[in-house]
């Protein structure tokens, strides 16, 4: 466990000799939802303050994630796997990513990264859209199989970090959009009936589906 979450998950830097602390975790669930889901509230406030801005200033907010990562990333969809592995690792030592600013500057690189990663491998633009409450939401707008997609990268991160499923990685969500299998599991969701037994059959249809990719 150590391992995987790292040494300042259960030591202090400043007090190595002090006794470990246990890690926290939260154990607030996140329904499974529709594929185009927005978690319990409307993570955008608390990250992105300025839509417009956010928008034009994506690529070198991008970029300072690359930087993170000793230019290790190059907007392909396999680079989003380290990410998704580091959002992993950080989410289990930051439960709430919203409350130190540092953090809140992370989850905005986060969220122009996988903007640009879209961007550039599904010719998609940037966007900004107001949801439901009024709150604006920067977008990548793009097209997949000649059918025009709406990407909620905010949303996304937001869910992927407060669940921790790896199901809900950046990396298998472009590999369902650009395979199709996010379409076809869309138009599988509405004809059928939301029930336990239903979400169970999909969550067993996206891990399937991880397993395989």
């Amino acid at each position: 466990m150590i391992t995987h979450l790292g040494r300042d998950a259960f030591f202090e830097k400043r007090y190595p000799a002090k006794r470990c602390r246990a890690p926290q975790f939260t154990f607030e669930q996140v329904s499974f939802g529709r594929p185009i889901e927005v978690v319990m509230s409307d993570p955008v406030t608390e990250t992105i303050p300025d839509a417009q801005c956010f928008v034009q200033e994506a690529p070198l907010r991008a970029e300072a994630l690359v930087q993170r990562f000793h230019g290790q990333l190059d907007y392909s969809v396999a680079s989003l796997n380290p990410v998704d592995s580091f959002i992993l690792k950080k989410s289990y030592r930051h439960a709430d990513p919203w409350a130190k600013e540092h953090s809140r500057l992370l989850l905005q690189e986060l969220v122009a990264y996988y903007g640009e990663v879209l961007r550039r491998n599904l010719e998609g633009r940037w966007d900004v859209v107001a949801v439901r409450g009024g709150n604006l939401h920067p977008v990548v707008i793009c097209k997949i199989n000649g059918h025009r997609h709406v990407e909620y990268p905010v949303t996304r991160i937001a869910k992927f970090w407060l669940g921790r499923e790896r199901a809900d990685g950046l990396a298998v969500r472009l590999y369902l959009l650009q395979s199709g299998e996010w379409r076809r599991l869309e138009q599988y969701i509405k004809s059928a009936d939301q029930d336990p037994a239903w979400l169970r059959k999909a969550r067993a249809w996206v891990d399937g589906f991880v397993r395989r990719s």
